[in-house]
């Protein structure tokens, strides 16, 4: 299996089995798009469960630099599938939005520790952080790269710098991880240092036999990282094709579903020590720190009655 296979059939045990994203139906097949980079080239795959049904390159062009890495957010407007985000070469960060097979760079290279673009809404958000004593401006453009009016904010302090910021369409706000999952409003203007809220855990309802929304698989784990901590442990392990990643769910009839389920159970079976192997190694930890309690606590009061006799 090529990495991106791996964690593909990573993605679907994910989807398929962690059952806490379900409000009621739980699904039994998945469209997952995935945006990868691999030695400069960047290429648009769609998988129909673990089938490859669609890939296509994107050609570089205008960015004056070497790209070394790529984070996308995909919404959908009319059937069609809308991606942009931003680039990176080194330590640089760039915005760009796709043109068929076009990346058009939006913005300028600047250090991804003080700037960096996500789309959200089809309007680019350019997300900056303070640095020094200079005053930085957060602010967001449409698709076409002119500012909003009256959308900005001055040394915003709600959002992290990083590049791995999880972006939700159907919750219209940026999350990311800091001792658990935290998230920001799509509303710029309400941003400050006191925005970051805990992640609202909303199911995905589905109806059978109709295609879900599209859904950014990196947001869903770190909603549900606590439910399901084996599967999510599992993705972090490809977290660049995980934050390029989304999806579309269905229910299909009843019958259906067996295929899922062997496209799962198969990927178990021929990769347990991968699967087991974090859960065994936590378990292991365990005994240790429960065994050294118990051998202090013996030792312990081993020494009590020789003190006692003492007195």
């Amino acid at each position: 299996m090529t990495p991106l296979e791996v964690f593909i059939q990573k993605a679907l045990m994910f989807l398929l089995r962690c059952t806490a994203i379900y409000q009621e139906l739980q699904p039994d097949r998945a469209t997952i798009h995935v945006v990868t980079m691999d030695g400069g080239k960047v290429q648009k795959f769609r998988y129909e469960l673990d089938t490859a049904t669609e890939s296509y390159n994107f050609e570089l062009k205008d960015f004056n630099d070497t790209i070394t890495g790529i984070q996308v957010q995909m919404v959908e407007d009319g059937g069609k599938l809308i991606l942009a985000g931003q680039v990176n070469a080194g330590d640089n960060c760039r915005g760009f939005v796709a043109n068929g097979t076009d990346l058009k760079p939006e913005g300028r290279f600047d250090n991804c520790g003080s700037v960096v673009t996500y789309m959200l809404e089809k309007k680019l958000y350019f997300i900056r952080c303070k640095t020094g004593e200079s005053l930085t401006l957060s602010y967001v453009t449409n698709l076409e790269g002119s500012p909003l009016a009256g959308e900005e904010v001055v040394d915003q302090a709600a959002l992290p710098c990083q590049r791995d910021l999880a972006v939700s369409e159907q919750q219209k706000v940026f999350a990311f991880d800091k001792s658990g999952c935290k998230q920001v409003g799509a509303d710029i203007k309400k941003w400050n240092a006191t925005s970051p809220a805990d992640c609202e855990k909303k199911q995905i309802v589905l109806t059978e036999g109709t295609e879900s929304e599209l859904y950014s698989l990196y947001y869903l784990s770190l909603v549900f990282q606590e439910d399901c901590p084996l599967y999510t442990a599992l993705l972090e392990e490809h977290k660049s094709e995980l934050m390029n990643a989304y999806v579309k769910l269905v229910k299909t009839s009843a019958g259906t579903s067996t295929i899922a389920n062997e496209t799962t159970d198969n990927f178990f079976e021929n990769n347990q020590p991968a699967v087991f192997g974090s859960s065994v190694c936590a378990f292991v930890i365990f005994l240790i720190l429960v065994g050294g309690v118990l051998l202090f606590a013996y030792k312990k009061r081993k020494l009590l009655p020789e003190e006692e006799d003492e007195e």
